[in-house]
């Protein structure tokens, strides 16, 4: 059976990822449970796609291995798109999600335009070495105020276009329906069965 290794240190992103990745052809799991090891990789891309490919590039080719990769974050428009790719670094990187939602939240005061979209950025790298990416958006707007328990990230201030919940405030069934990485993930999963299905 092919491994899925989620090349990730962020055990909310392995979680989403390895639930909408696993099925009866594939199996997701951690980078950490085929190296035994999560490499650390500097995120100095200018884009989303720039630092997925980086944290797969590098990887050992195995022959029953797929590495997959995520980069993803917050763009508010107010915020001319911060915080970007900074998203998992925002305010320093030292700060709780929560932290990161309220800074979030102060700099963006008042401001009439609250417009927002996640994105991610799929890297996928097969036994070849060959690498392939994917990119998926998810659009809605900022609240006010932190709401729901049940995401991670910028969850809890971010109200996906139609509904009137948070993502925190979404089951993560009904998250994992609509999100960016849902879209970002339904690509790569086209790329990774086509591998599969020709591998048998």
């Amino acid at each position: 059976m092919i491994k899925v290794a989620v090349a990730s240190g962020n055990a909310g992103k392995i979680k989403e990822i390895m639930a909408l990745v696993s099925s009866d052809l594939r199996t997701a799991c951690s980078i950490q449970d085929v190296l035994g090891t999560f490499p650390e990789v500097i995120e100095d891309g200018n884009t989303f796609i720039e630092n997925a490919i980086k944290k797969v590039a590098d990887l050992p080719t195995l022959p029953n291995v797929i590495y997959l990769s995520d980069d993803s974050g917050l763009s508010v428009d107010a915020l001319d798109g911060r915080p970007g790719i900074y998203s998992a670094r925002y305010g320093g990187g030292n700060l709780t999600n929560a932290e990161q939602c309220d800074l979030l939240l102060k700099e963006l005061g008042t401001a009439q335009n609250r417009n927002a979209h996640y994105t991610c950025a799929i890297a996928i790298k097969f036994p070849s070495g060959q690498v392939e990416v994917a990119e998926g958006h998810w659009h809605g707007q900022i609240g006010y105020v932190l709401k729901g328990t049940k995401g991670f990230g910028y969850d809890p201030i971010f109200i996906p276009a139609g509904l009137e919940i948070t993502a925190a405030e979404l089951d993560p069934e009904e998250k994992n329906k609509i999100s960016h990485r849902h879209h970002a993930l339904s690509a790569a999963k086209e790329m990774i069965l086509r591998f599969c299905t020709e591998s048998v």
